[in-house]
C-alpha cells in the first residue's frame, strides 16, 4: 500500500504503527520457528483435521471439502480446525 496519497503528519504514524505490531508479533514467529517438539493429544488432533480440511480443498472439489467441514467434529468445537486450516499453507 502506498503512502503517497497520506498527509506528512499521517506517514511517520503509519510506519510506528507497522514496526509497533511487527514488534508485538515478533516473539510468536520466533517461538514457531525454534519450536520442534510433538503436539500433545488436542492440539494434535485439530492440527490433523485443519491439515485434512486443507488437503481435501486443495486437491478435491468444494462439495467434499463442505461435507468434511460440517462433520469435522462431533464432540469438539470446530472453530480452531476450521480457522486453522488456511494456516496450513504457511
Amino acid at each position: 500500500m502506498s503512502t503517497a496519497g497520506l498527509p506528512v503528519q499521517a506517514r511517520p504514524r503509519r510506519i510506528v504503527s507497522t514496526f509497533g505490531l511487527l514488534l508485538l508479533v515478533a516473539p510468536s514467529f520466533v517461538w514457531i520457528m525454534r519450536d520442534h517438539g510433538v503436539w500433545s493429544w488436542d492440539p494434535s488432533w485439530y492440527g490433523e483435521v485443519s491439515t485434512d480440511l486443507w488437503w481435501t480443498l486443495a486437491q478435491e472439489d468444494a462439495a467434499s471439502w463442505w461435507q468434511r467441514m460440517l462433520g469435522a467434529f462431533v464432540i469438539k468445537a470446530p472453530g480452531i480446525a476450521w480457522i486453522g486450516q488456511f494456516f496450513v499453507p504457511v
